[in-house]
């Protein structure tokens, strides 16, 4: 009875050993992949052009990460950029990471120039509007 289990044992290990890495048998070098040149899986992406969302090519689940393991066709909005496209994917210390979006300011900010800014234009451009509690140094 011992000597079934340890076979068994030794079946499982040996077996888990030799689990194949590419389950669908692709071919990546068809695929133009140039993974030594980016040193994967240490190195997901070297800029943001590497990283992509979708559907991950492997298990069909949203997913982001290097661009190779994503179908681009079969998107996932609301998970690749929320709900109100507040999140895009970036490449950050060389992983594929999902980040909110920086807003662009559509007023300058000049407080400290000596002039209290209160009543502003709200055009593209214009200062910002400023007060004792935004910018004390020009509000006083």
């Amino acid at each position: 009875m011992k000597k079934l289990i340890w076979l068994v044992f030794f079946l499982f290990i040996f077996g888990c050993l030799s689990l194949n890495k590419n389950p669908q048998n692709l071919d990546l070098s068809k695929q133009n992949i140039s993974l030594n040149e980016k040193n994967l899986p240490n190195k997901e992406c070297l800029n943001d052009e590497d990283c992509a969302c979708g559907k991950h090519i492997y298990t069909r689940q949203c997913y982001f990460g290097p661009k190779e393991l994503v179908d681009i066709s079969d998107q996932c909005p609301d998970f690749c950029t929320g709900i109100a496209n507040q999140f895009e994917i970036k490449c950050i210390n060389y992983t594929c990471m999902q980040v909110k979006k920086t807003t662009k300011s559509f007023c300058k900010d000049l407080c400290g120039d000596g002039v209290c800014q209160e009543i502003v234009c709200l055009a593209e451009g214009c200062p910002c509007a400023e007060n004792k509690n935004t910018c004390p140094n020009d509000c006083k």
